[in-house]
């Protein structure tokens, strides 16, 4: 399998280029002009050709424009929340949390309600998580298990772009993805059509899951459990386990340890997770967990923007 690549991190070396970036994205370029300065910074760093898009980059900007403009967006915001908050990250972080521009992005409380206002309001953050899932996509799920049953549900799923990849590898899968009321109806419009993804609109705070999402092969976490504090990740697994058939999984998908990866992270990888530095767990802390629930579970780390590691539990 070929190594992780962020295909925009060869074109944004530093903070002046990702600013300059956004700016023209932000504006509709290359539909639409901008300044002489935004042009002038694109094209030294080889992404404009004069006041159009060099061809490598055009290539980037193809259909994958959506992603693009997302990843570069929530960057930005980054950018500007490490500059003026970093103090507050290291010693304040609820101060932090609360005056973040990324964290004022991922309002879980606007998503309770599938209205066509909810669903723009969430837009924004569905639209970066799923952009980050099609590119660690690849690399991930080759690392799921082959030999688990067909029947899956994947918690906190956001968009199913996970779930559209999984499914794209495996005929023999069929997903339910759980997430709040406004996620899975922005699901449903970007899956249409998929009919081995089904949506289940649900808050997992709430006890109960057996009992609404029925028995499963496989439980998938991916890229969730680092978002809640420890008493709500374990009852999570908790709940989890009651949801399993006999014989089932449950599997976890996470980034490592900020610092795990730090020397060998890009400029754009630094600034993506920096933010959510004091989140990430060290791996044994999720095996320890389930060994607790009476699982075995086993480990693959992957090396993608940061060490991430797949960790399959099967009951003992």
């Amino acid at each position: 399998m070929a190594a992780f690549r962020d295909p925009l991190a060869g074109f944004v070396p530093d903070a002046l280029v990702l600013v300059a970036l956004d700016n023209a994205l932000s504006r509709g370029w290359p539909d639409a002009a901008v300044s002489d300065l935004t042009r002038d910074i694109l094209h030294a760093s080889g992404i404009a050709d004069g006041t159009v898009p060099a061809p490598a980059f055009a290539a980037l900007l193809g259909d994958g424009r959506a992603d693009l403009v997302a990843r570069v967006r929530f960057l930005r915001m980054a950018l500007g929340d490490l500059a003026l908050g970093f103090d507050a990250l290291t010693g304040d972080l609820p101060t932090f949390m609360d005056r973040a521009q990324t964290f004022g992005l991922f309002r879980y409380d606007k998503a309770m309600s599938d209205t066509a206002a909810a669903r723009a309001e969430v837009r924004p953050w569905v639209d970066y998580v799923s952009a980050l899932t099609r590119l660690e996509a690849a690399h991930l799920v080759p690392r799921l298990p082959g030999n688990a049953g067909p029947d899956w549900l994947e918690i906190g799923g956001n968009s199913g772009a996970f779930a559209a990849a999984i499914c794209a590898a495996r005929a023999d899968v069929r997903i339910t993805v759980s997430d709040l009321p406004a996620v899975c109806g922005l699901g449903q419009e970007m899956q249409k059509g998929q009919d081995r993804i089904r949506f289940q609109p649900r808050d997992a705070r709430k006890s109960g899951w057996a009992a609404e999402l029925g028995a499963r092969d496989l439980l998938l976490f991916k890229s969730v459990l680092h978002d809640w504090p420890d008493h709500h990740a374990r009852a999570f697994l908790t709940e989890a386990v009651a949801c399993l058939e006999p014989g089932g999984r449950i599997v976890i998908c996470e980034r490592g340890p900020f610092a795990a990866g730090l020397a060998d992270a890009s400029f754009l990888s630094r600034l993506a997770n920096a933010v959510f530095a004091p989140f990430y767990r060290d791996p044994s802390v999720y095996e320890g967990w389930l060994r607790a629930a009476g699982f075995a579970p086993t480990r693959q780390t992957v090396q993608l923007d940061m060490p991430f590691h797949v960790i399959e539990a099967v009951r003992a």
